[in-house]
């Protein structure tokens, strides 16, 4: 329930707060040094209502000069007569000179306007974490009130006093020829202030002793230049203006607070849903809505109300609401992938010259247009902003009928939020398949090359180093891992007549049903894109009894609720500035989006979860993504629970720890906020060494996901640690695989002109098998198709595929070539039809070098 007190935040404080903020941390970036930012900050904002003021002080003086000449027969009419007939002359009298009471309402306009600057200011300084323990000359701590005066114990406060002196100096010289009301109204006003800011942070009081002399220099100029004419007459109202800022504003605030990030979270409303904090994406839309309203229509309707060239001001924000339109349906860009927490995967690269030209010519064409059609046919323009406020709310309702389906779609996640349960026998024979989502599998030799126990971490697997997936994506290169070498992306296509949902549920489907009907207890975690949603939908197993199906991603999670926290408060205010962000020039949108902080600097100095990287070896923050994936693999050993099933039990875990790439703190590979691993990495670039050849990796890319697989390795190593005591370790075949690899650079071999990246394909897989001690390394060409026949060989006879009655075949009985898609569109929600949409496709003729981009052979893309 959203509460009155947050709808007039949002009207009136959150857009001065958002103003403060992005001056504060663009002055800061440039010149880091708080009291700079400070300055600049107060004086950028006094300049900026600066005309508030000036035609707030003309209203105080029209109402001053009206009151003054109905004052002397007001005087006569109260004092000859009394009661009911006072009023009744008293309020003709007032009727026949165009004067009301309310008129001594504006010599308090100015007052007024100080309230909400006040309160964001406040808001924004006192929770300004960065100035807390900086010093400025005297002042010890600009977090804490200043304390420069010590009279024994006693510590005095001294910029508040200063602060207030200036205060009443400014207001001896504005009301010198004003009347016994206006200043008692200015002294109590400083004497307010000083009270509340006398214990307030010294950072605080500076910024508003910086006000209080612009405006004693104001002040003092108006002095210097004394206007005795008369005030002039309120400029004629005129109504077409009116109703034209009225539709202007409303069609800027729908466009950046509505339009343009529904139309985001259509996209990205999968990954924005969360199984323990179920909240749809969408209700935060009232906040980017209700801040852009702010900005537009009440900040600028103020300025607009007190302006006497209304015209002029409506020009100029059709203008810019025009120009918005183009910049975001002109000069879109897409910048990659984005994190629920709206950063960029790969950080916002700089604007181009040739955008800045088309930028500055379109602003010259559009202004110019708006010029002539404001002169020449008003009216026109009042119609063209009307059909674009109905044009844009209409988009964005449906945008956001879109989300709320999505959501009702997923409405089965919040009872997922429930701890799985790994069950293994101690009596039977037990199978795990680990899919490590996107694990590049030549990673190995440097997790390998660092670990002096890999022989005894991974006793009995073997590492096959030449594995070949048979896509780059989840929906294209997992069906095959699940369901072995008849659900290769080439064999669904085959099957065009049935959906490729209903052909990825089959392959799901086939290694739990082939245990369970062979009396084996089934554990499903993640089941990959079940109903090809990707958060699983487990409702694909509710016909099969010995099947326990489960989502892990965050209910062993220990950083769950800071997360979301986290992600509240991002998007409660950074929704707004992506709406804004894609309305302005390309080149401007690099200093909103800051490096993924849009100019909230308390962000820089808390927990995020949000990891930003400078280098391959130095970053900030943590990715939440990998945090979410990890979380089960950190509680293996608590999650498993050992019985003595004669039969054994077959576990599936699908983890994208290895898919979300982090930055650790090395050589322990802990988790950290503060990643510098400069050293560390420059004495160990010999670990990184493929095919004879090392590969330096000055890559943040390729550093993070190798980074974030070798945490998963240690996590499962530990765990093995832990079946090893339990006595199941023996008993139980291990299959660690992924779906495919990444698109990684891996030297001058690995791609190639036509868009291949073999890195891409190469996907881990190691196999321990029962009773097996030994950790070998094998070049044998093998496939993640293998994945089935794997984990059913020598414990199921004829193990047979149950919904095509096939054998399951190795890759010495499958007589196929090994062709394969390099189609990244992985959204199952767009790529959701009989047949993969069309892209790319090789065909691998060398199986001994599947590294090697000349072993592949382009087959065109269909």
């Amino acid at each position: 329930m959203i509460r009155i007190s947050e709808i007039l935040y949002s009207l009136f404080i959150r857009p001065i707060t958002l103003l403060l903020e992005v001056l504060f941390s663009v002055v800061y970036q440039a010149v880091p040094i708080p009291l700079v930012a400070l300055t600049v900050m107060s004086i950028a904002v006094n300049l900026l209502v600066l005309p508030l003021y000036k035609r707030a002080d003309e209203l105080q003086k029209r109402a001053r000069e009206k009151e003054a000449a109905v004052r002397p027969w007001a005087d006569k009419i109260k004092k000859a007569f009394s009661g009911d007939e006072r009023i009744m002359m008293l309020q003709t009298y007032y009727r026949e000179m165009g004067y009301s009471p309310l008129e001594s309402l504006k010599s308090s306009v100015s007052l007024l306007l100080q309230i909400p600057f006040f309160i964001a200011a406040y808001r924004m300084i006192s929770s300004l974490v960065l100035l807390n323990g900086s010093s400025a000359g005297p002042i010890k701590d600009l977090g804490m009130p200043d304390a420069m005066l010590a009279i024994g114990s006693m510590h005095i406060n001294v910029l508040p006093i200063l602060m207030t002196a200036i205060n009443i100096l400014s207001g001896i010289l504005f009301a010198k020829d004003k009347g016994l009301k206006d200043k008692l109204q200015l002294f109590i006003t400083a004497g307010v202030f000083l009270v509340l800011l006398y214990n307030s942070p010294a950072g605080l009081v500076y910024y508003w002793t910086c006000n209080n002399i612009f405006s004693l220099l104001k002040n003092v100029v108006g002095l210097l230049h004394k206007d005795t004419k008369k005030s002039e007459k309120a400029p004629a109202k005129d109504p077409l203006q009116n109703k034209l800022f009225i539709l202007c504003a409303l069609m800027m605030s729908v466009f950046t607070g509505l339009c343009i990030p529904s139309d985001y979270l259509t996209r990205a409303t999968e990954t924005m849903l969360r199984v323990d904090h179920f909240v749809n994406p969408a209700t935060y839309l009232y906040y980017s809505t209700a801040t852009a309203l702010g900005i537009f229509f009440v900040w600028c309707g103020i300025f607009f109300a007190l302006s006497s060239h209304k015209k002029i001001m409506n020009t100029v924000l059709i203008s810019i609401s025009l120009l918005m339109v183009f910049n975001y349906f002109g000069q879109y860009t897409a910048y990659g992938d984005m994190t629920r927490f709206l950063t960029y995967v790969v950080d916002m690269p700089g604007s181009n010259a040739r955008n800045i030209i088309l930028s500055i010519l379109a602003t010259m064409a559009i202004t110019i247009l708006v010029v002539i059609v404001q002169k020449n046919r008003p009216k026109l323009l009042m119609s063209i902003t009307a059909i674009m406020l109905l044009g844009f709310i209409t988009f964005s309702s449906m945008n956001i009928i879109k989300t709320c389906n999505m959501v009702e779609r997923q409405s089965y996640m919040p009872s997922y939020d429930v701890e799985p349960r790994f069950k293994l026998s101690s009596e039977g024979q037990n199978v795990v398949v680990v899919m490590l989502d996107r694990a590049q599998g030549c990673f190995f030799y440097g997790y390998m090359n660092e670990n002096p126990d890999i022989a005894e971490q991974y006793e009995g697997f073997t590492y096959y180093s030449n594995c070949t997936s048979f896509g780059v994506c989840t929906n294209l290169g997992v069906p095959s891992l699940l369901g072995g070498y008849e659900y290769t992306p080439a064999e669904m296509n085959a099957r065009s007549d049935e959906k490729l949902m209903d052909k990825h549920n089959e392959a799901l489907l086939v290694m739990p049903t082939i245990f369970e009907e062979n009396g084996y207890d089934v554990t499903l975690c993640n089941p990959t894109y079940a109903n090809y949603m990707l958060i699983p939908d487990l409702s694909l197993f509710d016909g099969h009894p010995a099947i326990e199906s489960y989502v892990t991603y965050t209910a062993t999670n220990d950083y769950s609720d800071r997360i979301f926290e986290s992600w509240d408060g991002i998007m409660k205010r950074d929704l707004f500035f992506y709406g804004l962000m894609f309305s302005c020039p390309e080149y401007v949108r690099p200093v909103l989006y800051d490096h993924g902080y849009y100019n909230d600097m308390n962000r820089r100095y808390s927990e995020e979860y949000v990891q930003r990287h400078y280098s391959a070896s130095v970053a900030e923050g943590v990715s939440s993504e990998f945090i979410d994936a990890n979380s089960a693999l950190v509680h293996l050993a608590d999650l498993t629970e050992i019985n003595d099933n004669p039969n054994g039990d077959f576990i599936y875990l699908d983890t994208a720890a290895a898919h979300s790439p982090m930055l650790f703190s090395e050589p322990d590979y802990s988790i950290s906020f503060d990643v510098d691993n400069t050293v560390y990495d420059a004495e160990h670039t010999d670990r990184f060494i493929f095919n004879g050849q090392e590969v330096p990796f000055t890559d943040y890319e390729n550093m993070a996901h190798y980074q974030s697989a070798v945490v998963s390795y240690q996590e499962l190593a530990a765990w093995f640690d832990y079946l090893k005591e339990c006595g199941v370790y023996d008993n139980t075949r291990i299959i660690i695989v992924a779906d495919h690899g990444g698109m990684m650079y891996l030297g001058p071999d690995s791609v190639d002109t036509s868009g291949l990246i073999t890195s891409s394909f190469n996907p881990i897989l190691l196999v321990k098998d029962f009773d097996s001690h030994e950790f070998t390394v094998s070049d044998e060409f093998m496939t993640n198709a293998e994945t089935p026949y794997l984990a059913t060989e020598g414990i199921i006879d004829n193990p047979v595929n149950p919904f095509t009655g096939n054998p399951l075949v190795t890759i010495s009985e499958y007589d196929g070539d090994i062709i394969v898609s390099n189609s990244n569109l992985h959204n199952a929600n767009i790529n959701n039809g009989n047949t993969f949409l069309p892209d790319g496709w090789y065909r691998l003729n060398n199986r001994e070098a599947p590294l090697n981009v000349n072993s592949w052979e382009y087959l065109g893309n269909w």
